[in-house]
């Protein structure tokens, strides 16, 4: 309250300076005027405020609101790679985007600001109205949803959700393990494995045999993989057992796998394929047999006392079983040898050196475990060697000179195809009316196709049936009657009539005439192929001309050929 003055009044206007408590002076007494003037002030000014406050109201409720241009995408991301929230917002104007964990309500950003104490999480605004909340080296704990906020009224908001996938994983604890079973069991194995998304479990042989798997109890099948937690071997034998693969696998890289062995025991088998073996004195042999056993069957050999047999009775004899066994060792002339194919099968070998007759007789190979045992007899014989008796006998060799021939050969190519020139060798001993000239004999056969073949101290020459024969021959200067012409040329006959010198020659050629035939089909030959029109019936068409210009050879021309041989002769 305002203090009050001497006459007891309340002025309207006091002021107090600074260390005074004095009044103002003087002040005037009447103050309605100026109580009434104050008065309309304040109402004015409310009234501006007002209007003020409507007009911002009117403002803001013309303004378009902030809203998401598009939802969030959902990620799916292997554990340790990075995911990344988008958040599209238009008309954001003065507001401010958030973005927080959807499961416990825990602010992660506002506006660019990570306000989280957590340094995998980061917020970028790579364009205008894009705000993207980024999440490095991701675990399996940031699987869940994100929500995007934007603080207007009322509040808007959206979600995005995070996967994050695991790789496979095989529990050695919950899987089971390396198992041993007796042959005929059954065995059940399991395989425990981990992942998101779940992964599928496969089995196969680690060799790449196949598995087998029995059906209603009965039925068995091989099949290369197994899919399933869970596999199950019925029956076992001694052919199902080594190393079995569990292998997981889901869409993250990399698969795993766990290896499981399933050991199988049985007693052992022996068996051989020679059981009766030959053998000849000082020369090496060797006994061999083949064994399966698991566990491994302790092996050795032996050889039964006094059952030396020879090669007369090798088929017939058996051994004693009460006889006396010596087991063999290794030494000079004996080596013991063991090789294993499999876990559980091999074969066991005895090599002996330098035999003797004393070798021969009955050898075992035995193999033996705890679970049983098992032999193979093998018997061996002495063949004897086959004696040699020498026998030397005295030969006495009589040479006897034969007489020289001057041969001259006949060429072995034809320079030409149309006439061949053969000269002959001279015959000896020749009649005594007849001087030593060139001698021709000649075999017709009767039937066709005709052959002519030539013969001169034993060579044989052929004319084959496309070719007609002529003979043209002038005797020597001593033959009675004899001509003067030339060698090859036109002579006289074997009666004297004509002349010409030279020795005597066949000459063989074909007539124009057949080469005109000959020439004229095959050109009708070819062209009928050209236009393959009678492709099928063309090699018989040509044997039929074959046989045509056989048919065709000159009847005189041979009579005549006839009669000169028969002079020659």
């Amino acid at each position: 309250m305002a203090p009050i003055d001497d006459q007891g009044s309340c002025p309207a206007v006091t002021g107090q300076h600074r260390g005074s408590k004095r009044l103002l002076a003087r002040r005037p007494t009447v103050q309605n005027p100026v109580t009434t003037a104050g008065s309309g002030l304040l109402l004015w000014l409310g009234l501006l405020v007002v209007l003020v406050n409507g007009n911002t109201d009117s403002r803001n409720e013309q303004e378009p609101k902030p809203s998401f241009a598009s939802p969030i995408e959902n990620v799916t991301v292997p554990i340790g790679r990075e995911a990344t929230l988008s958040c599209v917002v238009q008309n954001l104007g003065a507001y401010k985007v958030g973005w927080m964990r959807a499961s416990d309500q825990t602010v992660l950003a506002l506006q660019g600001r990570v306000v989280t104490h957590n340094s995998r999480y980061a917020v970028t605004q790579e364009e205008p109205n894009v705000w993207r909340l980024k999440i490095r080296n991701v675990r399996e704990s940031d699987r869940g949803c994100y929500m995007c906020q934007i603080n207007a009224t009322p509040l808007q908001k959206q979600v995005g959700c995070v996967d994050v996938q695991l790789p496979p994983d095989i529990s050695d604890e919950q899987s089971s393990s390396d198992t041993t079973i007796r042959e005929g069991g059954n065995v059940t194995f399991f395989c425990k494995a981990t992942g998101h998304p779940e992964p599928r479990v496969t089995w196969r042989r680690d060799d790449g045999s196949p598995l087998y798997q029995r059906r209603n109890g009965t039925d068995t099948r091989k099949v290369d993989t197994h899919i399933g937690n869970f596999l199950n071997l019925s029956n076992v034998d001694r052919s199902q057992m080594g190393a079995y693969l569990c292998i997981a696998s889901n869409e993250v890289p990399p698969a795993v796998s766990k290896r499981l062995y399933l050991n199988v025991h049985f007693p052992p088998n022996v068996t051989t394929e020679r059981p009766l073996l030959g053998v000849y004195e000082e020369s090496d042999m060797e006994l061999v047999c083949a064994t399966e056993s698991f566990p491994r069957s302790v092996n050795y050999w032996t050889k039964l006392s006094g059952t030396g047999i020879s090669s007369g009775s090798a088929r017939n004899s058996a051994p004693n079983p009460s006889t006396a066994q010596e087991v063999i060792v290794n030494g000079d002339r004996y080596e013991i040898r063991e090789q294993y194919r499999t876990q559980y099968s091999g074969q066991i070998s005895l090599r002996i050196r330098r035999f003797e007759t004393a070798d021969a007789g009955s050898y075992m190979c035995i193999s033996s475990n705890a679970f049983g045992k098992a032999n193979k007899t093998i018997r061996v014989y002495e063949i004897k060697r086959p004696t040699t008796t020498t026998t030397t006998t005295t030969t006495t060799t009589t040479t006897t000179e034969a007489p020289t021939t001057t041969t001259t050969e006949a060429p072995t190519t034809i320079p030409d195809r149309r006439t061949t020139l053969m000269s002959h060798r001279s015959l000896d001993p020749f009649p005594a009316h007849h001087p030593p000239t060139d001698y021709i004999f000649e075999y017709i056969t009767n039937s066709p196709p005709y052959g002519v073949e030539y013969g001169s101290n034993g060579e044989m020459y052929y004319n084959y049936p496309q070719l007609t024969a002529y003979s043209k021959s002038s005797p020597s200067n001593q033959y009675p009657g004899g001509g003067g012409g030339s060698a090859g040329t036109s002579g006289g006959d074997h009666d004297g009539s004509g002349g010409g010198s030279g020795a005597r020659s066949l000459l063989v050629s074909c007539s124009g005439e057949d080469r005109l035939v000959t020439i004229l089909v095959m050109a009708a030959l070819s062209c009928l192929s050209f236009f393959r029109l009678f492709q099928v019936y063309l090699p018989w068409i040509t044997v039929l001309v074959l046989l045509l210009l056989i048919g065709r050879r000159p009847k005189e021309k041979e009579d005549g050929f006839r009669e000169y041989a028969g002079r020659a002769v």
